[in-house]
């Protein structure tokens, strides 16, 4: 029997409207959104070199079993259909082509016999219309069998997103639970932390105790590793807000893989620009490097790119499915940032990506708060003490430090300067700070009672009229690299003088200066100002931040006595928080504190 290893997809109007994220149409070629339908009057050409059509040779070849393949296509009407294979350094190829006449709408198979012969590129077909003609559904088989039978267990973490978890679930009962194909083969398994959701047929809801993304997600894993028909996992984020296919294209990979530390990691988009391409897998090395951060997924130069051998060490929960055979720690107890982090590194996936296979997330930028920061801190201390980092532990503390520590402070951000300060503090406290706040209720309380300056106001008016905003040279919701970039002489003076904070007052302009809260903390926009107006996106809030030297060097002596002090113990305290790792990520432990906390709540 075949299997389909990758279905078409075509835009939606709710998910994804951007029709070249699908096809490439000219003048004589439309899409009815409706009925999912290409209408190709005559003359008229299509392809599918695009994110979600193409199909990506090198990773089907090199990652699964698939030894031939063949395309189902249901049309009408008079086609030549040509087969084409793109490849960086290598141009385009035509492999096969042939005529295709249909009076009705039925389904014709086309065997592709050079998939023997190609290893790597982009393979994707050309319809070019010979009278007035319609395709509607097409999809890559295969006749080979799946490695292994799947069953995934699909585990979403909740915690009071009704709005989203709800049409969420119903999109994919309807889309993936009921599908003939994928159905029987998969489960939805809610671990509900906020302990609020209605019962949901056929969808397994867990009551689970507030213990962030850590916990929830590992309350669903655990629950798959002890039901023995469960063979493989997909975390996801409780809004789902990911295309079907992308979940059935992974399955197929995970069935066809004898390498049960393969993992896929699910490609972020923007939300505001669907086509944007955030991160694309990641690595850390003192810091978080976000791979191929900034691909517009329209260009076909950007899709090659994606789809090259390149390091992917990591993959965030917003997508990530592995199998169970594969999994050898649970999570650390983060609560949430840098669980998805160490559970990679530890578990030792190999982690792929795949053009076609992502979702759709907010931009991050508008997410950092205090809390936030102080939760990255700490995971970046803790990876290279646990021995996660190559190289050398103390250059990689010093970085992830020292820039997470001057991001915030020289652009006025003090409350998160001082939340990184407390997150240095608790991890030199060592193992048992871990142990006794899985929960998170004390420190939480605590980050929350000393934000003064980080809180969100309404914007003023005067913002736009009389406000100073610096020139962006690139306007996007994605930070674009500073490779390559020169280190100029009012740069070196910014540096130099600490943002200003050396300066005195005298030399600071008149007025304030704005910026977006997303595009980051740009010491480009706060230098020699007294006040930044930081504006939050879509919420008609803002931050208003001020030049404080007091608060400014109090908090950075503070961070270099305790960064100091972290280095000359760093060498005790990592072999203490690797000896511990194994028990703070056992099922053990995790399930002392689901039970300790049920004690509590009753």
């Amino acid at each position: 029997m075949a299997r389909t290893i990758q279905k078409g997809i075509y835009p939606s109007i709710d998910l994804c409207p951007e029709s070249k994220m699908f096809f490439r149409l000219d003048l004589k070629t439309t899409i009815d959104f409706n009925q999912k339908i290409l209408v190709l009057f005559a003359g008229g050409m299509a392809d599918t070199s695009t994110y979600f059509n193409s199909l990506s040779v090198g990773k089907w070849k090199q990652n699964t079993n698939i030894k031939n393949l063949f395309l189902r296509i249901q049309y009408r009407g008079l086609l030549k259909i040509t087969f084409k294979l793109s490849q960086i350094g290598s141009g385009t190829k035509v492999l096969h082509e042939q005529l295709l006449q249909n009076d009705d709408w039925n389904e014709v198979d086309i065997e592709l016999p050079f998939w023997e012969d190609i290893h790597s590129g982009m393979l994707y077909f050309e319809i070019y219309a010979l009278e007035n003609s319609c395709m509607h559904s097409f999809s890559y088989l295969t006749h080979s069998k799946a490695s292994k039978p799947i069953k995934l267990g699909i585990v979403i973490t909740h915690y009071n997103r009704q709005q989203y978890i709800i049409p969420a679930v119903k999109h994919l009962k309807e889309s993936l639970l009921a599908d003939q194909e994928f159905g029987d083969k998969v489960e939805l398994i809610i671990v509900d932390n906020s302990q609020n959701l209605p019962e949901i047929e056929g969808v397994t809801i867990i009551k689970n105790a507030n213990l962030g993304g850590a916990g929830g997600f590992t309350r669903g894993l655990i629950y798959l590793k002890e039901t023995p028909e469960f063979t493989h996992c997909l975390f996801m984020d409780d809004d789902a807000s990911c295309d079907v296919e992308s979940i059935k294209r992974t399955m197929v990979l995970l069935e066809s893989a004898e390498d049960v530390k393969l993992a896929i990691s699910g490609a972020m988009l923007t939300e505001k620009e669907v086509y944007r391409q955030y991160e694309c897998g990641a690595y850390f090395d003192g810091t978080c490097h976000s791979v191929d951060k900034g691909f517009n997924l329209l260009h076909e130069y950007d899709l090659l790119r994606n789809e090259r051998p390149k390091r992917v060490d990591y993959g965030a929960w917003w997508f990530f499915a592995f199998d169970l055979d594969g999994v050898e720690h649970n999570a650390f107890p983060y609560f949430v940032r840098g669980d998805d982090i160490s559970f990679s590194y530890a578990n030792q996936f190999k982690v792929k990506t795949m053009n076609g296979i992502c979702s759709w997330q907010p931009d991050f930028g508008n997410k950092s708060t205090p809390q936030s920061v102080y939760l990255d801190m700490r995971n970046h201390l803790m990876h290279p003490l646990h021995g996660f980092v190559k190289g050398s532990m103390v250059l990689s503390m010093i970085k992830s430090a020292v820039l997470i520590y001057g991001y915030y402070a020289a652009s006025y951000y003090y409350d998160s300067a001082q939340a990184v300060n407390i997150a240095i503090e608790d991890v030199l406290k060592g193992p048992d700070f871990w142990r006794n706040n899985v929960n998170m209720l004390d420190k939480r309380k605590q980050i929350s009672d000393m934000i003064t300056t980080e809180k969100p106001v309404p914007i003023p008016e005067n913002v736009y009229s009389e406000g100073v905003m610096d020139k962006i040279e690139i306007q996007t919701t994605v930070d674009i690299s500073d490779k390559g970039k020169q280190v100029t002489l009012p740069s070196l003076i910014r540096y130099l003088t600490l943002n200003g904070h050396l300066l005195p007052n005298a030399l600071f302009h008149k007025g304030f200066t704005w910026v977006k809260k997303s595009s980051g903390s740009r010491m480009t926009n706060s230098f020699r100002y007294k006040t930044v107006v930081a504006i939050m996106d879509e919420e008609d809030k803002c931050l208003v931040l001020k030049h404080d030297k007091k608060k400014f060097f109090s908090r950075s002596f503070r961070f270099v006595y305790l960064l100091g002090k972290l280095l000359l113990n760093h060498k005790k305290l990592s072999n203490i928080y690797i000896a511990t790792y194994p028990e703070l990520t056992s099922d053990e432990f995790w399930k002392e504190q689901y039970q300790k906390e049920m004690i509590q709540e009753k």
